[in-house]
């Protein structure tokens, strides 16, 4: 029995159709409705938290976890920049104020934007950029953090 052309692709659309219904709805950016239209630049991250079980699973993990990353942030660098400093307690003091600034971004939604630029003044050209993160229950102690810098 010969099916007629027109009812095969009337079938493979109805399929497609009805896969593409049942499909998951794309996820829009994290704190996207609080970046301005004119973004030359945008950036979205939803944060660790959300990521926890399927960051578990991913191919980054077991990359960090073969890696030695976690243990050249922990253990060389501060090493290296106290060498530097010549004081581990500015060390300390500078990676405690990094951590409490970083970590929020990290863990929580957060985005970056970049906007246009004017040089109408080139010796003061205006830059408009903006770091956000909704910290949730962190947000005083990134407010503080920042209050710092």
């Amino acid at each position: 029995m010969r099916f007629p052309a027109r009812r095969v692709v009337s079938a493979m659309f109805l399929a497609a159709a009805a896969r593409g219904a049942f499909a998951a709805a794309p996820q829009p950016a994290p704190l996207a409705d609080h970046v301005p239209a004119d973004a030359l630049l945008f950036f979205s991250w939803q944060g660790a938290q959300d990521l926890a079980p399927a960051f578990a699973q991913s191919n980054l993990k077991g990359f960090l976890d073969a890696s030695t990353l976690p243990a050249f942030f922990s253990t060389t660098l501060p090493q290296i920049l106290g060498e530097k400093s010549g004081s581990p307690q500015a060390v300390a003091l500078a990676e405690a104020q990094a951590r409490a600034m970083l970590l929020p971004y990290w863990n929580h939604p957060a985005a970056l934007y970049v906007g246009p630029s004017d040089f109408t003044d080139p010796n003061k050209p205006v830059f408009h950029a903006a770091l956000l993160c909704n910290a949730g229950k962190d947000a005083g102690r990134l407010n503080a953090a920042l209050q710092i810098v």
